[in-house]
């Protein structure tokens, strides 16, 4: 799994701010048969794979993490939405 560098810029803006516990990372797992993610505040499971990327933490369910292997990480800046997008690695 990949990252951006706008994705990271993005988790450490809101890992900076007040009142986010340190454990705090993003977590990525499968639900209904499809990808998702979310911000975590309480830390990883005892079944996550946990990546670190350039220090901050990103859980992953241990039943996702082959499926998420070929995807992305990345934020998008849009008119009057911002968001986190995991989207396919086509390389």
């Amino acid at each position: 799994m990949e990252i951006t560098r706008r994705a990271l810029e993005r988790i450490k803006n809101l890992k900076g701010r007040q009142g986010v516990p340190k454990a705090a990372g993003v977590r990525l797992g499968l639900g209904d048969g499809k990808v998702y993610m979310k911000w975590d505040s309480k830390g990883p499971s005892e079944e996550d794979l946990v990546v670190v990327k350039n220090g901050f933490p990103i859980f992953i369910e241990a039943r996702a993490y082959a499926h998420l292997a070929d995807y992305i990480l990345d934020f998008e800046l849009g008119r009057g939405s911002n968001r986190f997008l995991l989207r396919r690695n086509h390389v």
